[in-house]
């Protein structure tokens, strides 16, 4: 967007969750569009796409626009508990791909999948590297302890964290290693409570802190079941942090095993450790790669990378007009999403917050000895009325988060006729708490 705008293009940005903000671009002038019907009186040349689940929303209204999709990895393989559920294709994810729309690939392996799994062509636009990710001082390889990053959602099972976190756990044994944790979510961090290496957590750190977190690790350890490029990777080797990682589809264009990176296999803790066992053996290797790494990553100057963004925007630029779409079609489009457990519309997130608030209230009353048996039922009685349409479907994406105030709210009012109702439900009111 920045680049576009020193083009002298004009940028307007929609941003479909009012939450997100763009920290670390102050320069960056942003006019938002206030509704997504709004979109085709602005008589814009594109609209850009950045999920595959704004092109339903937005492509009834992109009015004489041509909308490409900013496609920064094959989604359908985000999306799954396990690795075989995740690497299938996702049906309605499918069809938004083959919708009347022009797609920039963020990589050529991105670009290899939507040709041979969809059969739709696109164009080669990867990103560049920022230029504050620059070669810096390799960390001394005989120190300690071996400080291995990983980077990503703990939360989010294509990240193939888990067996990365086995495999550091079994190397633990054998070498002094810290884990350098780099990740978005602050809950759920019982998961760890299993494993005896210490861990360094970096919670959304700010951008101009990143580089500095990077280099000071001897490795880093990407574990992804499917990256469309893997940003972090890049980044890494072109400061000299070597870098083991999966053959994630991200890697295909850059990655040489052995010369500038060290492959293991998808969900494989042991060649995992196996892999980390040999890298800190080896400092001729770990040497080896950090200069070959620091070469491979030449190309991706934004520079170079706008370059390419240009030229397909001329390309796209040039073709006729797309067909319009219906607007019931692409509605039906959202909800199979949805159905499938692809998509959340923004208003089911913002329900369960007003919820999830409401039933935290009313733990702290009950807690407090606020309440009385009758306005506590009532008022639980409610709020389960209220969950209960969003956990019919156990295949839908939020599923889950009704499902555990659905359960508490059917638990507390289970024992409504006890005499003692106030003192359990303070008492298991206190647990969730706790457990918040």
């Amino acid at each position: 967007m920045q680049l576009l705008i020193e083009d002298g293009q004009e940028v307007h940005c929609f941003v479909y969750d009012k939450r997100r903000q763009f920290d670390g671009w102050e320069r960056l002038q942003i006019v938002e569009q206030p509704s997504i019907e709004e979109t085709s009186d602005h008589q814009f040349d594109f609209v850009f796409f950045s999920n595959a689940f704004l092109i339903p929303m937005f492509l009834p209204y992109v009015g004489n626009a041509q909308p490409v999709l900013l496609c920064m990895a094959y989604e359908s393989f985000h999306y799954g508990k396990t690795f075989d559920q995740a690497m299938t294709d996702k049906q309605s994810i499918t069809s938004i791909l083959k919708l009347p729309i022009s797609i920039m690939a963020v990589s050529e392996g991105v670009r290899n999948l939507l040709k041979e799994r969809i059969g739709v062509d696109s164009y080669y636009v990867p990103h560049g590297i920022e230029p504050h990710f620059h070669a810096r001082p390799a960390v001394p390889f005989s120190r300690t302890p071996k400080r291995i990053l990983m980077v990503g959602s703990y939360l989010s099972p294509w990240k193939g964290m888990t067996a990365g976190f086995d495999a550091i756990e079994k190397l633990s044994r054998e070498l002094e290693v810290k884990l350098v944790l780099m990740t978005q979510p602050t809950i759920s961090r019982n998961i760890f409570d299993k494993y005896t290496f210490p861990i360094e957590f970096h919670c959304r750190p700010e951008l101009n802190q990143v580089p500095e977190i990077y280099a000071s690790c001897h490795v880093h350890l990407c574990c992804s079941w499917h990256e469309g490029t893997g940003m972090p990777t890049l980044e890494c080797m072109n400061e000299g942090v070597p870098v083991i990682a999966t053959n994630n589809d991200g890697t295909v264009e850059f990655a040489r095993d052995r010369e500038n990176i060290l492959f293991v296999e998808k969900n494989n803790s042991q060649d995992m450790f196996e892999k980390l066992k040999e890298f800190f053996s080896a400092p001729d290797l770990a040497a080896h790669m950090r200069g070959k790494g620091i070469e491979a990553m030449k190309f991706y100057s934004w520079e170079n990378c706008f370059a390419l963004f240009k030229k397909a925007q001329q390309e796209i630029s040039a073709m006729p007009r797309k067909p319009v779409v219906s607007v019931v079609e692409m509605k039906n489009l959202l909800i199979d999403l949805e159905l499938e457990g692809l998509f959340t519309p923004l208003e089911t997130y913002r329900k369960l917050t007003l919820l999830d608030r409401d039933l935290h209230t009313l733990c702290e009353q009950l807690v407090q000895r606020e309440l009385s048996v009758q306005s506590a039922v009532s008022t639980l009685s409610g709020i389960k009325e209220a969950l209960t349409p969003y956990v019919q479907n156990e295949r839908t994406e939020y599923y889950n988060s009704f499902r555990a105030p659905y359960d508490l709210c059917r638990l507390l009012l289970s024992l409504k006729d006890e005499p003692s109702f106030v003192d359990y439900a303070a008492s298991i009111a206190a647990q969730r708490k706790t457990a918040r």
